[in-house]
């Protein structure tokens, strides 16, 4: 007996020197690992704070309680590992970076059920996967974001500058109108090498863009790129998207909208959009549904292979030219 509580204190001292150690090496490196995280944030998964580099790096599955996350501003970066889950939301109000290990593995997800803002008569546009909440710039890398309750990835303020690179935005939840646009951003927002199926608009071309080497899964519901639904989207634009690929993938190929869409009927701004390298392989779906006649669409594309069901609607004024030819067709 008096070996094993001599054995049993010296496992004890040998514990407490080493628990000491760990505590000093982590608040060190300004690393604490917990539930909680900066800004109140409590998530069910794994979690560290690095304090001295501002970075948030979720290192394991698990949900954010209250589902959305106001990221303060002294969090620079967050970080979503390889093959983690995020369940919830993100809203920040800074320059910051969000970014994945994995495009495919690293994934912020919304939820399961189909129409959730409609079920609860909530504007979709309040409730994005990734919002930018105030006039900064926020760099999106390498992430995938899954059936969010709204939006995938936007920035509404006069200078929300959201660059998005490598990302996944998906929904395959199934059903229509789930309101799950992908994504948006001010004056000088980019997404780029990045791929997107979605239940709603893709890539809302509101203010002026880059848009580089995105492939579009076109579903029944939504436009892959949309000029303008209402009044406030009347704003002139002038945007280069190189290497755009679409592919229809309503099973009986049935679209509501055209691949290049514009809504509303009252708008009178310009939209001078010049496209090369662009493939469109979606054979029941209109090419143009541009609406305003007193909108302006200029439309130049370069290196186009087209296969569309119809040629469409154009009210606007403008010139659109395919390959060199103003001609209406849908095929090229």
């Amino acid at each position: 007996m008096m070996f094993l509580l001599k054995n049993s204190r010296y496992s004890l001292v040998l514990f407490l020197v080493f628990s000491m150690i760990s505590a000093s090496m982590l608040s060190a490196t300004g690393n604490v690992h917990a539930a909680t995280g900066p800004g109140g944030l409590n998530y069910s998964g794994g979690l560290t704070w690095n304090s001295s580099t501002g970075t948030l790096t979720f290192t394991g599955t698990g949900s954010i309680q209250g589902f959305y996350y106001d990221v303060p501003t002294t969090v620079k970066k967050v970080v979503i590992k390889s093959n983690v889950t995020v369940t919830g939301a993100f809203k920040f109000y800074g320059n910051a970076t969000i970014e994945g290990e994995n495009q495919n593995t690293s994934v912020i997800y919304g939820t399961p059920e189909q129409k959730y803002t409609q079920n609860r008569g909530l504007n979709p546009w309040e409730h994005n996967a990734i919002a930018l909440m105030s006039n900064a710039t926020l760099n999106v890398k390498n992430l995938k974001t899954l059936n969010p309750r709204g939006y995938h990835i936007s920035g509404y303020g006069s200078a929300t500058v959201i660059h998005a690179d490598r990302v996944s935005l998906i929904d395959d939840r199934g059903g229509d109108q789930n309101n799950s646009d992908g994504f948006i951003g001010s004056n000088g927002s980019s997404i780029k090498n990045s791929f997107i199926k979605t239940g709603d608009d893709s890539i809302k071309l509101y203010r002026n863009m880059t848009i580089e080497n995105v492939e579009i899964h076109m579903l029944r519901n939504g436009a892959p790129i949309q000029f303008g639904w209402n009044d406030d989207d009347n704003q002139n634009v002038t945007a280069t998207i190189t290497g755009l690929k679409v592919v229809g993938k309503s099973p009986n190929n049935y679209y509501n909208l055209a691949v290049f869409t514009w809504l509303n009927n009252n708008n009178t701004s310009t939209k001078n959009i010049t496209i090369s390298d662009v493939d469109i392989q979606v054979p029941g779906a209109k090419l143009f549904q541009l609406n305003p006649s007193g909108g302006t669409a200029n439309i130049t594309m370069t290196g186009a292979t087209i296969q569309t069901g119809t040629y469409g609607v154009k009210n606007t004024k403008g010139t659109i030219s395919i390959n060199g030819s103003t001609q209406q067709k849908n095929n090229y």
